[in-house]
């Protein structure tokens, strides 16, 4: 027998790593529209990952457990409490921690809808082994099968999908979820903002002080400047991490130490002020899956300058429109970057207006997120199947 419309409302569980402040914005407004048929599972990470990320401002919603890294039998734990919730509909986000994986493939072969949502890069498979491509498309292709949705959240993410199923399948299944970034919030506050005449050129860097990163590179590029164009460039560093004394070191030796200043871990809710006093917001990393600064430097009204491999990038940098997309990670390209938007009459301002403009156009935002899990609520309560 088949129902167009079930009598009762189909229930839906999040089931993911503990979750960023982004992600519990969106959770939060969630649960005041599906009080009664959402609840949120999260599965706390190893402690040197949730040390990197103690600087997020959270508010969890009410309908949600928490699982402690430090319980042996937390799988145990979840799958009970998931089964007395008893959903409809189970939302994984990511295959870590582990026993999210684990705990789909259960669901899976109890026949449970399942949707996944991961911020893959293609441009980063593509980086690692072909011994280890071929594995990661094995198992993708496998486990993605199975999904009911697949959220993606830009081409880089989506042609991931592609790539480990196929074209035909993914349209079949795919559905817009960007990052629940908070566009309006870093909007208003860059138009409050007045710059000051006297302030320096602002080179903004936010996130992890780890290699991958690659904020050498920047004081590299630093270093390569004009003397004369050094002594009014300034480059905040937010965040911390292993890499911090080296990096300290490196502009020591290349005498430009008084060019940075490493501010370390901020409060989530305070790095606001940092991407709306900045002129330019660089982003070197070797790889990237969907940095959300760049939707946060957008936002706020300020060029990136990044290279093309970069999640999100072929989205949202338009190269000479809303920022610079670089073709190399090569020190000279980078200072070539960083003059031309110094030379520019406003410092590249215009270059951010625009990817003000066009970050909000294209629907990288909370509000899209939003509507996109009404449609998959609707989708779920009209599904024929029984």
């Amino acid at each position: 027998m088949k129902n167009n419309i079930m009598s009762q409302p189909k229930k839906i569980a999040w089931l993911g790593g503990y979750p960023s402040h982004y992600t519990c914005g969106l959770h939060c407004r969630l649960e005041k529209l599906f009080s009664d048929r959402l609840r949120f599972f999260y599965i706390e990470d190893q402690k040197n990952e949730r040390d990197a990320r103690k600087f997020e401002k959270t508010m969890l919603p009410d309908s949600c457990e928490v699982f402690s890294n430090t319980d042996k039998l937390r799988i145990f734990h979840l799958i009970k409490k998931i089964n007395e919730f008893d959903p409809d509909l189970i939302i994984s986000v990511g295959i870590n921690p582990r026993p999210i994986w684990v705990i789909v493939l259960i669901y899976i072969l109890m026949k449970k809808k399942i949707c996944y949502w991961a911020d893959t890069n293609i441009q980063d498979i593509f980086l690692s082994p072909k011994w280890r491509q071929f594995l990661k498309r094995l198992f993708f292709n496998l486990y993605l099968s199975k999904m009911w949705r697949i959220f993606y959240m830009g081409s880089g993410n989506r042609n991931f999908y592609i790539w480990a199923t196929n074209r035909d399948f993914f349209n079949e299944r795919k559905m817009f979820f960007p990052f629940a970034h908070d566009h309006n919030y870093y909007k208003e506050a860059s138009a409050k903002y007045q710059r000051n005449d006297k302030q320096p050129f602002t080179i903004l860097s936010v996130g992890r002080l780890v290699f991958n990163k690659r904020v050498d590179l920047l004081i590299d590029s630093v270093a390569l400047l004009p003397v004369e164009m050094r002594k009014n460039i300034i480059c905040n560093i937010v965040g911390y991490g292993i890499e911090k004394e080296s990096l300290i070191q490196k502009a020591i030796q290349l005498d430009v130490r008084d060019n940075f200043n490493f501010v370390g871990a901020i409060p989530s809710d305070k790095v606001v002020d940092y991407y709306i006093s900045a002129d330019v917001f660089v982003l070197l990393s070797d790889t990237e899956p969907c940095p959300l600064v760049i939707n946060e430097s957008m936002s706020s009204g300020i060029p990136v300058i990044t290279p093309y491999w970069v999640g999100l990038v072929s989205d949202l940098v338009v190269d000479g429109m809303t920022g610079i997309v670089l073709q190399d990670n090569n020190t000279e390209t980078i200072a070539k970057a960083i003059i031309q938007l110094y030379e520019s009459n406003d410092y590249g301002k215009h270059l951010g207006i625009e990817g003000q403009k066009h970050i909000e156009l294209m629907g990288f935002n909370l509000e899209t997120a939003l509507k996109s899990f009404c449609k998959l609520v609707e989708d779920l309560d009209i599904d024929n199947e029984v």
